[in-house]
């Protein structure tokens, strides 16, 4: 049935997938019936009948609630492990890889946001082995229009309340504190490790932008102030494979109050992501003994990051597969959810 964002569905019928068109983000009534007449008209086209329904984890989907419509009992898949079975659909993988799965927003096994996953998978199963720390996410999609709540969230999670306080304060003004007050509250707060939202509040946190006008924008204009040729990362911690932020806050604060140029600070933490991309992958592939490295999920649209992430991991001897044929982003989930239900009903 495919994801909220970004829509496709798949059709399997008689060892043949067939990938929709793009339906867009299933947001209001219209997008809804125009992805529901889609459906049947391509059940139409290819005689088919669906015996087994697929959605995602995510009990808020339009895509999950009419696949339970479909379905008394359908088959549920894990949005990031659906990105990097795409991933390795695409790149004709069958055995375990390390799957690093980096979006926006996807619904995780312990109900709370995810989006910063180092998954050890195959086709059909995962095991969550590596991520970012949890930090509430104020408001839910609200943050994604107004990062700089990202950002005073960070900032709580990276100081002293007297030190946060003030920074917030010199950064936000008023509405900021407010914000802050609400996030100490836990007022419509969710956990959340996504790696969307923390490119959104380093955003934010460097001037470029506190409110979008459209999905990415943020990250984007953070990537677009790359100053190139630099070498040099923020410090960070990994402690019981959870990536601390605190000391990447801390440091993008200060090169910002020192008045370090914009683009070297985006570099510095582009940089820094890469870093991590590579040292956890290290970490995991003398503990699991795997070489290959599946890369998927929205956030490596970003070029500097997916181009520089694939050097480095190539230079430390691992193979590395992205995809081409088919969206890193959510456009590809629902190759990788009918590819693991398929698995998952011959294996009952």
């Amino acid at each position: 049935m495919g994801p909220n964002m970004k829509n496709t569905f798949a059709i399997n019928k008689e060892g043949y997938i067939f990938l929709s068109q793009f339906n867009g983000d299933l947001e209001n009534l219209e997008t809804v019936n125009h992805y529901k007449r889609n459906i049947k008209h391509l059940s139409s086209i290819f005689s088919f009948t669906p015996e087994f329904i697929a959605v995602d984890f995510h009990p808020n989907y339009e895509s999950t609630k009419y696949g339970e419509e479909i379905s008394k009992s359908p088959i549920r898949v894990y949005h990031h492990h659906a990105h990097i079975v795409s991933c390795m659909v695409e790149n004709n993988i069958d055995e375990n890889v390390i799957g690093i799965s980096f979006d926006g927003t996807g619904y995780g096994t312990d109900g709370k946001i995810w989006g910063s996953e180092f998954l050890i998978c195959d086709r059909k199963s995962f095991t969550r082995a590596a991520h970012l720390e949890y930090v509430p996410l104020q408001g839910g999609d609200k943050s994604v229009i107004e990062p700089y709540r990202m950002a005073i969230s960070y900032i709580l999670n990276s100081f002293t309340d007297a030190e946060a306080y003030k920074k917030i304060s010199n950064l936000y003004g008023d509405s900021g504190l407010t914000i802050l007050n609400i996030i100490k509250s836990r007022i419509n707060c969710l956990d959340n490790c996504s790696i969307g939202r923390l490119f959104d509040a380093v955003s934010s946190l460097i001037g470029i932008r506190d409110i979008v006008n459209y999905e990415g924008q943020a990250a984007i204009e953070l990537e677009a102030k790359i100053k190139p040729d630099v070498m040099e990362l923020y410090s960070y911690k990994i402690e019981d494979n959870i990536i601390k932020t605190a000391d990447i806050i801390r440091g993008i604060l200060k090169d910002r109050e020192n008045g370090l140029n914009i683009g070297l600070i985006s570099a510095k933490f582009h940089n820094t992501i890469i870093d991590i991309v590579l040292k956890v992958s290290c970490s995991l592939r003398d503990k699991y003994g795997i070489n290959k490295v599946a890369l998927s999920g929205g956030v490596f649209q970003n070029a500097y990051l997916l181009s520089n992430s694939i050097d480095k991991l190539e230079e430390a001897g691992f193979e590395v597969f992205t995809q081409s044929l088919f969206p890193s982003n959510d456009g590809g989930i629902a190759l990788g959810q009918i590819v693991t239900a398929s698995l998952l009903i011959k294996n009952k």
